[in-house]
């Protein structure tokens, strides 16, 4: 069995285990193309009877030629041709004696196509044209000449005109990867942003935050670093009013006395609050208001700075000018 180059036209010999293992795809030795041994399957060019008796005849004459045997290379990846495009018809009848030894393709899928019976043949061979060469020199020609046909697997060593190429994927670019160093810089960056962006909350909401405890220790970490005063914590809700009471001053005729007792009822100390007084008449209808801070309306010796003790009663007494007889109610909030 033998297969030729569709490109150089170059026939060799091969066997049809080497069909079978991958798909018949071979490199020529000559041209360096890639093409497909069982689709350019060949047999020996015939020659007419008249031919064959006169080669018979010719052959009688002269000597025997000496038999050797001819060593076939099998190294897994070479192969050796029998027969060149520039040969001559006995060339190719002496040389195509055994099998072609390979075990190297491309494609790893068993495909089996029919033996092809019709022989095409490029060129026309005439009796004149065989070159009668000793089998010697022939010998010696096959067994120096290495490299002849090479098998590969790869297939992106092969390009769409058979011929190998030094990138598998031209045309396409290759990015290096980041370096680590780069990649743990934008690492820490993000999360100083994130770290920051989280501090900005937490001090917009700072009054709020002030009332969990992770929140008051991140308020107290930030004010030691920029030096500032963290917010205290407050719940007035937690103040509540003992007794109240707004009357005629008794010594001064125009002017009112009021008298307060308020006690912080919270589990923590907190500051003291404004205290704002509202004025209304039989209707209900407001007449005046008046804030007092704290400095104004504690008695004499507590600080306004201190915070407010927990449990503790305070009273506070203020004298107030007259709003006038239409008053008749009064109100107090804690601000």
């Amino acid at each position: 069995m033998y297969t030729q180059c569709p490109h150089c036209q170059t026939l060799f010999r091969i066997s049809a285990e080497q069909l079978t293992v991958a798909a018949g795809m071979a490199r020529c030795c000559q041209c360096k193309s890639v093409f497909n041994a069982e689709e350019n399957l060949r047999e020996l060019p015939s020659t007419s009877t008249e031919t064959k008796e006169t080669t018979l005849a010719e052959s009688s004459h002269a000597p025997p030629p000496t038999e050797t045997k001819i060593e076939e290379q099998n190294d897994g990846l070479e192969v050796e041709p029998d027969y060149y495009a520039s040969g001559g018809v006995s060339q190719m009848i002496d040389l195509l004696e055994g099998e072609l030894p390979s075990e190297h393709f491309l494609v790893p899928e068993k495909k089996e196509t029919p033996l092809v019976d019709n022989v095409e043949h490029k060129n026309n061979f005439v009796l004149e044209d065989i070159a009668d060469e000793p089998l010697d020199e022939l010998e010696s020609v096959l067994i120096s000449e290495p490299d002849e046909l090479s098998i590969t697997n790869d297939p992106a060593e092969i390009t769409a005109t058979g011929q190998q190429t030094d990138t598998p994927y031209p045309g396409v670019q290759f990015i290096e990867p980041r370096k680590p160093l780069a990649g743990m810089l934008w690492g820490l960056g993000a999360i100083g942003l994130l770290l920051i962006l989280g501090l900005q909350l937490i001090w917009q909401f700072r009054s709020e935050a002030i009332h969990y405890d992770s929140g008051r220790q991140l308020l107290s970490v930030m004010c030691q670093a920029l030096n500032c005063t963290p917010p205290q914590r407050r719940d007035l809700s937690r103040i509540e009013i003992e007794h109240r009471d707004l009357r005629l001053h008794p010594e001064h005729p125009q002017a009112r006395s009021l008298q307060l007792n308020m006690i912080n009822n919270a589990s923590f100390k907190q500051p003291y609050p404004q205290l704002q007084l509202s004025l209304f008449n039989d209707a209900g209808k407001l007449l005046a208001t008046r804030l007092f801070e704290p400095s104004e309306y504690l008695p004499g010796g507590i600080s306004a700075k201190s915070p407010m003790p927990r449990f503790r009663l305070i009273e506070v007494m203020m004298e107030l000018v007259d709003p006038g007889e239409e008053v008749t109610g009064f109100k107090f909030d804690f601000l």
